[in-house]
């Protein structure tokens, strides 16, 4: 019984999905320019929150470097475009797996190490790579890559939207089938409690380091993507403050849940972007707002959304008692 029941659930939630993607693809034909660019956005950022929720909500470890990854894929993306003749899908296979070998060789260090000490060495590891960035001529220092050229088929708002679209959800089916296998269920175990892992006879090591590639593959589209949107890459595309914002997205949204991370990215983006237009002093208000909104929803967004319906039952038998 309860198997079908997990089949039942898991067949409205894939329902969902399909619902979610029907919409947005309907979002150009809405002839809102604002709107599509701000979902472009959205999907971007929430790729890259996910690919971070993978080793934070699934895994149970803190990266905090992940900017690393989503700078490999942008930087990847801008001089493989400028400074060879690569067929473009070429390009959009090789960026990502840049970034993979990026986290690949920093994964060594830091997939060895737990809690604190893994995030500081994630931080340290983006932070050197954002000192390389800026240092190396062929990066462009300070100014970054500008310029960037995509095929004319992509030029367009509408058409980078949908580009986007299809890519993420592609991505995002990939993820959500690698959770619900042996390989998720053992990245959630290690989250619980990694020394009964080791004594099932997995090496939680191996595991977790193949995890942080995966998620650096993941983010390195992000980067990808959000190069070809806005045509240009700069090193803050790698400073800790963007793995920051990944991180928040994360919470925002909900860690353990797996689409937080994109109701995440739309609720800061959203409300970064309506705070800006009313002041000057958004940052002071966006603080207070993102603060208020932790205190109050410490589970996120989603985590609300999933007691709520509990909470409205329980209102309501209050009120008839």
């Amino acid at each position: 019984m309860d198997k079908i029941r997990n089949l039942q659930a898991g067949a409205r939630e894939w329902v969902w999905y399909v619902i979610a993607f029907v919409i947005l693809m309907i979002v150009p034909f809405s002839g809102s320019i604002f709107w599509t660019n701000l979902l472009t956005e959205i999907l971007i950022m929430g790729l890259a929150a996910m690919s971070v929720n993978l080793l934070l909500g699934f895994g149970g470890s803190l990266p905090f470097g992940h900017a690393a990854f989503f700078a490999s894929g942008a930087y990847a993306t801008a001089l493989l475009i400028k400074e060879t003749n690569l067929p473009f899908v070429a390009v959009l296979i090789i960026a990502p797996v840049m970034a993979a070998v990026v986290g690949a060789i920093l994964g060594i260090i830091i997939t060895r190490l737990y809690e604190f000490y893994y995030a500081i060495v994630s931080a340290a590891s983006c932070m050197v790579l954002w000192t390389l960035i800026r240092k190396v001529p062929i990066f462009g220092g300070d100014t970054g890559i500008t310029g960037v050229e995509i095929p004319e088929i992509l030029s367009s708002i509408d058409a980078m939207y949908i580009f986007t679209i299809i890519i993420v959800f592609i991505v995002l089916i990939f993820t959500k089938i690698l959770l619900n296998s042996p390989f998720g269920w053992i990245q959630q175990a290690i989250r619980e409690n990694p020394n009964r892992v080791t004594c099932t006879g997995s090496n939680v090591l191996r595991h977790r380091y193949i995890a942080f590639i995966i998620s650096s593959f993941i983010c390195g589209i992000a980067g990808m993507l959000f190069v070809l949107h806005t045509q240009s890459t700069f090193p803050s595309y790698a400073h800790w403050v963007k793995s920051g914002d990944f991180v928040m997205i994360c919470i925002l949204g909900g860690v353990n849940t797996f689409i937080g991370p994109m109701i995440g990215a739309a609720a800061l983006i959203i409300l970064q972007t309506y705070i800006t237009s009313l002041t000057e002093h958004w940052l002071l208000f966006l603080g207070i707002s993102i603060c208020l909104l932790v205190i109050f929803m410490p589970s996120g967004i989603m985590g609300l959304a999933g007691h709520l319906p509990s909470k409205i039952q329980s209102l309501y038998r209050k009120i008839r008692s």
